[in-house]
C-alpha cells in the first residue's frame, strides 16, 4: 500500500481556504478571503473581525491571525 497515495485520495477535491468574518447570520456567515471575494459559508462558531477555515463552504474552526511576511533580501 503507498500511504502517500492513499492520503492523495483523502484531501482530493477539497477546498480549504482561510478567510475573515464579515458578518454572522442566524445559520451561515459572510467570510471574505484573501482576494477580497466575499461568499457565505456555513456555520456562525467564529465571530465577527476573525479569522477562519472554510472547506467546502462550510468554517471549520478558528485560524490563526498571521501578519504577512515580507521577503528580505540581505
Amino acid at each position: 500500500m503507498n500511504i502517500w497515495k492513499h492520503f492523495e485520495n483523502l484531501t482530493r477535491d477539497t477546498d480549504l481556504r482561510i478567510a475573515t468574518v464579515i458578518t454572522v447570520h442566524e445559520a451561515d456567515s459572510t467570510v471574505e478571503d484573501a482576494g477580497g471575494q466575499q461568499y457565505r459559508a456555513l456555520g456562525t462558531s467564529v465571530a465577527e473581525g476573525t479569522n477562519c477555515y472554510v472547506k467546502d463552504g462550510t468554517i471549520t474552526g478558528k485560524a490563526p491571525n498571521l501578519s504577512d511576511a515580507g521577503v528580505l533580501y540581505v
